[in-house]
């Protein structure tokens, strides 16, 4: 008696994903499709899944970031415009020029004024 014969669909789709991809496992020999190219960081997930988040506060308000922000990135990750913004991290006003240098660690606590022109 030889191998008993296969049974199972020649493609048995998996659904969709949140994005509207849909991912099919071939059977019997056939190839899996690529999954769609995303860019390191595009994705939330993998961006905490790669480098982790830390919690510092902000303002007396406690907020989740990305690890690995230098002063700089975070007023980036704030959408905060560099040029009106005034920042005291732990106590101690920072000086700009330190900003690009100095890395935010877990825990800080920050006062950021944005200052808004009118007249």
């Amino acid at each position: 008696m030889g191998p008993l014969p296969d049974r199972r669909p020649a493609v048995a789709s998996r659904g969709a994903g949140a994005d509207g991809v849909t991912l099919e496992a071939f059977v019997g020999g056939g190839e899996i499709p690529p999954l769609p190219f995303r860019p390191p960081g595009s994705c939330s997930l993998f961006q905490r899944a790669v480098s982790g988040t830390m919690t510092i506060t902000i303002n007396g308000e406690p907020r989740e970031i990305p690890d690995g922000l230098t002063i700089s990135a975070l007023l980036t990750y704030l959408e905060l415009t560099a040029g009106r913004v005034a920042v005291e991290r732990n106590r101690e006003i920072l000086p700009r020029d330190q900003w690009d240098s100095t890395s935010v660690a877990a825990g800080d606590v920050f006062e950021i004024v944005h200052f808004v022109g009118g007249g």
